[in-house]
């Protein structure tokens, strides 16, 4: 009360002292359509909290928003310490897309990781160690006593180190994304778990350091089994679990992707970036003096973001994109159509997609940054979300 009156923030509660959903939003069901009119704006609901606005995430996105940042490809040598990592260590959904050979799709939410492996692994060898090491070879699995001795990493430091290293796979293999992904959670004392329970089973410790985020308790800075790409999980504002969840039911602890970095070389190329983005794509950027931002709104209370920033360390990636409606999916496709593929509508509108090899300056169509995308209908079949009233979204993902 003493800070109500002085007119002093009130730190967001740590997720140890989360409410109950029920309790924070006791308006309904937050996958009802009426919800997104009803509830609070972000902005509101963070004020409530006795919060200030420490990041832009926490605002509502703006009005011409891109619909979804779907997912992102990466690339590594093999499949199971990518399975480890991506599903075990991070907590997300995995999907092993049938028609597809040697990809696996890990969801975080509404958006997912889309990583590719190259080579196919010797079973003996993804299980291999010197001497028996407490392994039962009839159950399949360590013994208990083995299992405590490879999570003590003081204990147990460099036990079968050779071929933790071979079991990683040709490193040459792995794509580098030249950013960060960051990652909201409900409770990141859940994944600094599960990365410590795997110190022993790659040969550096995923978990690189901790720092303090603008909610929470602390954020974890995390980096694949190959030292190539980076994440940062931070827990989501209290406010917004609630939204966060019920847009992705089925999702584990980490509730979605919230922000995608991606390095330029020269800041004289971010106005053309946010042309391309606003007058190409149809979509909502901000300039700011060392970035470019890019924005999302799958539903009302629920922001994302693809960030340009300027850094000569730069390099390619590969991005899916969801445009807000089908009019704009169109439109994006007319002010693309010089560099984009297929060349003719009636096969996108057939597909329901078009991919464009990097962003290009609408005015001459020159690439400014090597970013490819892979642009979609909100109407297509792998989309998460589907229309409701106006421009008003309803999440209909359901994983697996």
């Amino acid at each position: 009360l003493l800070h109500s009156i002085l007119g002093a923030p009130v730190p967001p509660s740590p997720p140890r002292s989360l409410l109950p959903r029920s309790e924070i939003g006791a308006m309904g069901n937050a996958n009802c359509s009426c919800w997104d009119f009803l509830m609070p704006s972000p902005e509101s609901m963070a004020a409530k909290a006795g919060s200030v606005i420490k990041d832009l995430h926490w605002k509502s996105a703006p009005a011409n928003s891109l619909l979804l940042l779907g997912h992102v490809e990466l690339q590594v040598p093999v499949e199971t310490p990518a399975m480890m990592f991506y599903s075990r260590g991070m907590t997300t959904t995995f999907v092993k897309p049938e028609d597809v050979d040697k990809q696996m799709r890990f969801f975080a939410g509404l958006s997912h990781l889309r990583v590719t492996y190259v080579t196919e692994e010797n079973p003996e060898e993804v299980h291999a160690t010197h001497g028996a090491a407490g392994f039962d070879a009839e159950k399949g699995r360590l013994e208990l006593l083995e299992n405590l001795k490879r999570c003590d990493p003081f204990f147990y430091e460099g036990k079968d180190q050779d071929l933790k290293v071979k079991r990683l796979g040709n490193g040459a293999d792995t794509s580098v994304w030249p950013g960060e992904m960051r990652f909201w959670t409900e409770d990141t004392r859940q994944l600094y778990d599960t990365m410590n329970a795997m110190k022993s089973e790659f040969p550096s410790q995923s978990m690189k350091d901790q720092y303090e985020p603008p909610c929470g308790e602390f954020g974890m800075r995390c980096m694949d089994p190959w030292n190539k790409n980076t994440f940062k999980i931070e827990d989501c504002p209290p406010w917004l679990v609630p939204k966060w969840r019920a847009a992705a039911p089925d999702a584990k602890n980490l509730l979605g992707l919230v922000e995608v970095t991606f390095r330029v070389k020269a800041k004289a190329d971010l106005p053309a970036i946010a042309d391309f983005y606003t007058k190409c794509l149809m979509g909502a950027a901000d300039l700011e003096d060392e970035s470019c931002v890019v924005h999302f709104s799958p539903a009302r209370s629920m922001h994302q973001s693809l960030k340009f920033v300027v850094d000569p360390a730069t390099g390619s990636g590969t991005v899916c994109l969801y445009a807000a409606d089908e009019a704009k999916f169109k439109a994006a496709w007319e002010a693309c159509r010089n560099f984009a593929r297929p060349a003719k509508w009636e096969v996108v509108d057939q597909l329901k997609e078009f991919k464009v090899d990097a962003c290009h300056n609408p005015n001459g169509g020159a690439a400014v940054a090597p970013l490819k995308h892979i642009i979609r209908s909100p109407t297509h079949k792998e989309c998460p979300v589907k229309p409701m009233f106006g421009s008003q979204w309803l999440s209909s993902r359901k994983l697996g």
